[in-house]
């Protein structure tokens, strides 16, 4: 089945706001075994009929957000009407709803708007909202649908769940596929495809999907053979093993938070380069305060020296970014703190860097327990500050893992 998308909106051709319905439809329908096509995005106003009869005469499948509300600007009942070749026909209780709805809000002087939202396609199947005033529709005509969705994401995803994906499941007979994520942190895209490349290919049924950022690669294992579904995820468990750190979608500071909780372990951090980025993500997971005990902010040698006791001379023979001082601000902070691990981390995020000191991009990442540390440098390619000082974090965050879960250190 040919699915075509069309989302309509100024906003997301502005560059205002992202288009998350193509991100959520793409999810959805991939997840009953189908695959958008083709995808669209026009401005608000007028050249909407025209757009929408091309892709009809395409499809059989035509989704269109947006445009459904009362205002000059909401084309999309009347050019979806012109396009599929049918007729808008008002609706008296419709309008009355609506106007129930507007008055326990408080709104007065709407009958305008109420009214305009009252005209449908003739035939259509109406899918209630109820976030908003804004009915959705489908109408199925010579053997292809048309499902007209609101704009706001938080009216299109129920109403597509509670009500479009039944339909689809029941009129259109469509067979969902089998779908397991893994996500990886430390090895490239190049490197897993060399990993699990050949074994895979024997599954003639499985598509495997890969997504890179920062450090980290999502596998999407998908096919509509249960048995050799079943069979690649083992294979994938078994050639990546420790570099897999979630299949159930957690990310890094998640594994991490659960893990140390699960062992009753207490963790500490004291950020330089990071600027504190790595407690705030440690802190955002429901739960963190069970386990996260002290976070430091050391962007000055001076604090270094002060608030973790980094003793004078590491900072004078070996600077500000090195091992020994990633090791004794981890140090440091474990003894301050009475955690069970801390960490330290240090760098040079650019795009420039002090005379006679290490490149941009430079950073070293210090671990400590009881009676031991180390410390792991680290080298990446500076674009911007806030990814190299996410990566550091990435980079830390699988370093606490390992440790906690008693893992070997990435090689």
């Amino acid at each position: 089945m040919r699915v075509e998308v069309v989302n309509t909106g100024n906003e997301l051709l502005s560059g205002r706001v992202l288009n998350h319905h193509l991100a959520f439809l793409g999810r959805e329908l991939f997840a009953l075994g189908l695959r958008i096509a083709r995808q669209v995005t026009v401005p608000d106003g007028e050249g909407l009929s025209e757009v929408l009869r091309e892709a009809w005469i395409r499809c059989e499948l035509l989704v269109v957000t947006g445009g459904l509300g009362p205002t000059s600007d909401d084309v999309t009942r009347r050019a979806a009407a012109e396009a599929i070749g049918v007729e808008l026909e008002f609706r008296p209780e419709l309008e009355a709803e609506v106007c129930r709805t507007y008055e326990s809000q408080g709104l007065r002087g709407t009958e305008w708007a109420a009214r305009a939202q009252a005209w449908v396609l003739r035939g259509a199947k109406l899918l209630p909202n109820p976030f908003g005033t804004a009915w959705g529709m489908i109408v199925e005509k010579e053997g292809k649908s048309i499902v007209l969705l609101p704009g706001p994401p938080r009216e299109l995803q129920p109403m597509w769940r509670d009500h479009v994906v039944p339909w689809l499941k029941e009129k259109l007979g469509v067979r969902s596929l089998f779908e397991h994520r893994f996500r990886t942190f430390g090895l490239g895209e190049s490197r897993i495809e060399d990993r699990i490349g050949s074994l895979l290919r024997k599954f003639r049924s499985v598509e495997i999907g890969y997504y890179e950022h920062l450090g980290e690669v999502e596998l999407r294992v998908v096919s509509s053979d249960f048995r050799e579904w079943e069979e690649a995820i083992e294979v994938i468990r078994e050639r990546l093993g420790d570099w897999i750190f979630s299949e159930d979608g957690e990310s890094l500071e998640e594994v991490v938070i659960h893990a140390a909780r699960s062992l009753g372990k207490k963790l500490a951090v004291a950020e330089s380069c990071t600027g504190g980025l790595l407690a705030h993500r440690l802190t955002n997971v429901p739960g963190s305060s069970l386990v996260f005990t002290f976070g430091w902010v050391t962007y000055g040698a001076v604090a270094k020296v002060q608030e973790l006791g980094v003793p004078q001379e590491v900072l004078e023979r070996w600077g500000e970014v090195s091992g020994p001082t990633a090791e004794a601000m981890a140090y440091g902070a474990l003894e301050r703190s009475g955690a069970d691990v801390a960490v330290g981390i240090t760098g040079v995020a650019g795009p420039g860097a002090s005379p006679g000191g290490p490149p941009a991009g430079t950073a070293w990442i210090g671990l400590a327990w009881p009676g031991q540390k180390r410390s792991f440098a680290c080298f990446h390619e500076v674009g911007d500050r806030p990814s190299f000082k996410f990566l550091l974090t990435q980079e830390a965050l699988d370093l606490v893992r390992r440790k906690l879960l008693g893992l070997p250190d990435k090689g």
